[in-house]
């Protein structure tokens, strides 16, 4: 612990995580985390699923798009919270690393919050992301135990692919908050769910369209090779589709 205040080191809950993978824990929650990467922590998110395990993370509370850790680790079922109405808490960080939504607020109480366990021997009301993380591992823990097959990538993009589109309720937040909020009924009983994604993107300004130099400069044309991966049920008749987001580039 920090001998000035006494708080335990964010080191602690990597070793955790390790333990909990070698006690063949199916689903590892993390209700905490921070800013910056570290190869450790990403070393050790591959070393749970090379045994089995899929780590659900809060996204943090910050109301920023920043990266923050362990959630922005590859890997990671990221989770962001959202209120009674399906929209972003206030607090909720966002951005499109975001893997689902899950109940993180609520005002139906006297005291707004999640009514969860708490220490020592009783429960409360408690806001945060670190009340719907355990809310969507929860999920993925019936997925688990539903489909125990699964790798761990299957049992998130199940999880991830069945969440309910909220995009309505957050016009100012689309693609910001991952899939949606989580569904645990469709998620257990959608046995045909599909999953492609695109898991590896390489920009190229290789000759002739430009110099070849690695640096994408004004007038040259850029290849982009990207790769894409099958979790769940093969799909039949796949389109993929490149756009244009802004001014300085047009799709050939």
């Amino acid at each position: 612990r920090d001998p000035n205040s006494g708080d335990p080191y964010i080191v602690f809950g990597y070793e955790g995580i390790v333990y909990a993978a070698d006690n063949h824990a199916r689903v590892i929650n993390c209700s905490w985390g921070g800013a910056g990467y570290s190869l450790l922590g990403q070393e050790t998110i591959n070393y749970a699923m090379s045994k089995g395990a899929l780590v659900v993370c809060a996204a943090g509370n910050d109301n920023s798009s920043d990266l923050f850790y362990p959630a922005d680790y590859d890997g990671v079922l990221s989770v962001a919270a959202t209120d009674q109405n399906d929209a972003r808490a206030y607090f909720s960080n966002y951005g499109h690393s975001i893997s689902v939504c899950a109940p993180g607020y609520s005002t139906f109480h006297t005291n707004p919050g999640i009514y969860s366990t708490w220490q020592p021997d009783t429960y409360a009301y408690e806001s945060g992301t670190s009340m719907a993380s355990p809310l969507a591992a929860g999920v993925a823990a019936l997925v688990a135990g539903k489909f125990p097959s699964y790798t761990p990538e299957q049992v998130r993009e199940q999880v991830r692919v069945n969440c309910d589109d909220i995009s309505s309720k957050n016009p100012s937040y689309i693609n910001l908050l991952g899939a949606g909020r989580v569904n645990a009924f469709n998620s257990v009983s959608n046995v045909n769910s599909e999953s492609v994604r695109a898991i590896q993107v390489a920009f190229s300004d290789e000759v002739p369209g430009g110099n070849n130099n690695g640096v994408l400069e004004p007038g040259e044309t850029i290849t982009v090779n990207i790769q894409f991966k099958n979790y769940l049920t093969p799909a039949s008749a796949l389109t993929v589709s490149l756009e244009s987001k802004n001014s300085y580039s047009t799709i050939m």
